[in-house]
């Protein structure tokens, strides 16, 4: 979808500057119907693109279709999402691809040095530590200064990360322009997402919450480092929970455990909410079993009839019925 936008981008790009392709041939109209020869080709021209814009346009609401479709399977049947999405966004070249590979333990995020190289989002599963799941998600890189006629190209990429639960934002920490970088992003994102929200009539707009993932670590000087890891040590002892940065090397994998462990924190947090449940034993395998794959299962015991369990489940599955019906404040007997 994203190469697609480019393409359409570029051909409306190329339309109102037509003209000045045809300098060298006769630009004059003959009488009647008659019409010098470069008129007649700049016509033909523009006509092509047009029909190779209207093409286009076509093939990108079947891919539509089928990406809305795709995203309708990770919901429930009153349309929550079965497991969280983490979207990965960052400037381009911060090492989004190679970090998800390494979260992953996959390549299947090719990683490339070159503008604009993940176009169309990515999505693999993340194993979390407590043997829950997630979707995480990755994304084209922003530059700053977006050209108007890419904005479309960034579509697939915008409505991933509204629809996501968390954005980790990934920064370039070796390189000399990271702040600026950083701002780009936020500023990039914020304008996407205001521009969505008014499209759709509504009048104000949430930014999604999101952490910083500081990159390449092995990249710095010791000297580097030291400053960086007590930048990010002070950003985390501040009061303001919601602005929480992980330090990793996705080429090395030093600090990947702690952000995984760190995930699900924050999604717990989020999205999670805590139930304590008496199941019978006769219905307690199944829904233990929908629990270990969208959440986290914190207690698990047993008494003569019922599974004692508590657990961190989706907000939207500690509402279902068949769940409610089994609540109950018991103590545990060990």
């Amino acid at each position: 979808e994203g190469a697609m936008q480019v393409e359409i981008g570029q051909l409306e790009y190329q339309l109102p500057r037509i003209t000045k392709l045809w300098t060298h041939l006769e630009r004059q109209s003959g009488s009647g119907n008659v019409k010098g020869m470069g008129e007649k080709q700049i016509e033909i021209d523009k006509r092509l693109l047009k029909d190779k814009i209207s093409q286009l346009r076509k093939k990108l609401r079947a891919v539509k279709t089928s990406r809305d479709q795709r995203r309708d399977q990770n919901r429930d049947k009153d349309g929550a999402p079965i497991a969280p999405t983490i979207a990965l966004a960052g400037y381009t070249n911060a090492g989004k691809s190679s970090l998800m590979n390494a979260l992953c333990g996959d390549d299947h995020a090719r990683v490339q040095d070159e503008l604009f190289h993940t176009l169309d989002p990515l999505t693999r599963r993340l194993n979390l530590p407590s043997g829950g799941n997630c979707r995480i998600v990755d994304t084209v890189g922003f530059i700053q200064k977006l050209p108007t006629q890419l904005v479309a190209a960034f579509r697939a990429t915008l409505e991933e990360v509204a629809e996501a639960n968390l954005v980790l934002h990934v920064i370039d920490i070796s390189s000399e322009l990271a702040t600026a970088q950083m701002a780009a992003v936020d500023e990039t994102l914020e304008v996407l997402l205001r521009e969505r929200s008014e499209k759709d009539g509504s009048s104000t707009f949430e930014m999604p919450s999101q952490i910083s993932v500081w990159n390449k670590l092995d990249n710095l000087s010791e000297d580097q480092r030291q400053d960086v890891e007590e930048a990010a040590k002070r950003i985390n002892s501040s009061k303001n929970k919601s602005n929480k940065v992980f330090i990793v090397s996705a080429r090395t994998g030093e600090g990947l455990n702690d952000l995984r462990k760190g995930l699900e924190s924050v999604l717990a947090e989020k999205m999670l909410r805590r139930v304590e449940l008496r199941v019978p034993f006769s219905e307690s395998g199944k829904l233990i079993g929908e629990f270990r794959k969208v959440g986290v299962i914190e207690r698990e015991e047993w008494d003569e009839e019922n599974a004692l369990i508590v657990a961190l489940v989706p907000i939207s599955m500690s509402e279902r019925a068949d769940v409610v019906s089994y609540y109950s404040n018991w103590v545990s007997y060990s």
